[in-house]
């Protein structure tokens, strides 16, 4: 079995961006589940560890990425503090009519701002579990998040990033409650 993968990728932009870097981030500590039932509405949820994230950044030294990560972390952009859970708990959650894309419509909250976004779930499922992938674009600027700038906005980090997701759910029990965790980056 593959372990359940997010990851963030954060995009520069300005006049020199240059002289910035996109970063790779991961999401180290997450679980969470869905209810596939055949009598009420499917649900899912999602409850990350925000101070779990990781940057990766190979091209970068272990202090850039160190750098990189406390600010990313700190009080002027996620303040993990004062909003240590990043949470998705779903409003709607169904197949499309194409056999392997569902929907999944749902409240996002990150730095204490909850918003509705909507995601498109390639799904499969193979014996116990349930493999579900994709990416969405969000914007930090909806969760109250001011993108960090640099030289007067030479440099900066774009408005927009992009969640990749690769998560495997395992069936509970002889229910359809389907499970994952992952307790720490391999």
């Amino acid at each position: 079995m593959k372990a359940s993968q997010i990851a963030i990728h954060v995009y520069k932009s300005g006049f020199l961006s240059g002289l910035g870097d996109n970063h790779q981030i991961a999401l180290t500590h997450f679980s969470g589940f869905a209810e596939l039932s055949k009598t009420q509405p499917w649900q899912a949820q999602v409850t990350a560890e925000a101070g779990s994230l990781k940057v990766l950044d190979p091209w970068a030294s272990a202090s850039q990425r160190r750098e990189v990560q406390d600010t990313m972390l700190g009080p002027r952009q996620l303040d993990v503090s004062h909003f240590p859970l990043i949470t998705l708990r779903s409003l709607t959650f169904a197949p499309t009519g194409k056999d392997t894309i569902w929907r999944l419509k749902a409240n996002l909250t990150l730095h204490g701002v909850t918003r509705p976004v909507e995601f498109s779930l390639a799904c499969r499922q193979t014996g116990d579990s349930l493999r579900v992938q994709g990416k969405k674009m969000l914007r930090l600027r909806d969760f109250g998040i001011e993108p960090i700038s640099r030289a007067l906005g030479a440099v900066r980090v774009k408005n927009e990033f992009e969640i990749t997701y690769d998560v495997d759910l395992q069936f509970k029990g002889s229910s359809q409650r389907l499970g994952c965790s992952v307790g720490a980056l391999r």
